[in-house]
């Protein structure tokens, strides 16, 4: 239902919107998008530490793949949206906004590692809110000027509600 309501508005919307708005919603919705499946998809076998460093790296461009490397290609993608994201960006406001971003998505790799290496979470939501953040904050930068603390704030609300939710639905699935 939701996907059909977000298809729906999207082809509504769509022909009416300017080609870099539209660019400017899609690159970091496919970036967040694209780092979470390499994170949880593309490191078989690698230890939690070193998906961090890893990680860290290829944020940084400081770590890339070689081209023998499984999954070279959505690594470097990756890296490609998060180059791309920048891009159009004019001002220093927007800028500082991006990198806040950057910023609780690196916080949500360090939960990551955390998370998979078995370490407490001292607010007993198991890590979650650092992703909760990261994905608000990795949207949310585009419209910063629209949404105060506030909607911030409640935005964080409704995601962990619906991570709960959802691994609510998956374990009474599993059942």
């Amino acid at each position: 239902l939701l996907s059909g309501l977000a298809g729906l508005t999207a082809r509504a919307v769509g022909p009416i919107l300017p080609e870099s708005t539209e660019r400017r919603i899609l690159v970091p919705a496919a970036f967040l998008a694209t780092i979470d499946h390499v994170y949880d998809h593309c490191f078989d076998g690698v230890d939690p530490r070193e998906r961090g460093r890893r990680m860290h790296g290829l944020l940084d461009g400081t770590w890339a793949p070689d081209d023998g490397m499984p999954y070279a290609g959505a690594f470097r993608l990756v890296r490609a949206l998060h180059d791309a994201m920048a891009d159009g960006i004019d001002n220093d406001e927007d800028r500082a906004q991006l990198a806040r971003a950057l910023t609780t998505l690196r916080e949500y790799i360090d939960a990551e590692v955390k998370a998979m290496t078995g370490v407490p979470d001292p607010s007993g939501r198991a890590w979650r809110m650092a992703g909760v953040r990261g994905t608000i904050d990795g949207l949310g930068f585009l419209v910063w000027r629209f949404c105060g603390e506030q909607a911030r704030q409640w935005m964080y609300d409704v995601s962990l509600f619906v991570q709960v939710l959802d691994d609510f639905l998956d374990a009474a699935k599993d059942v």
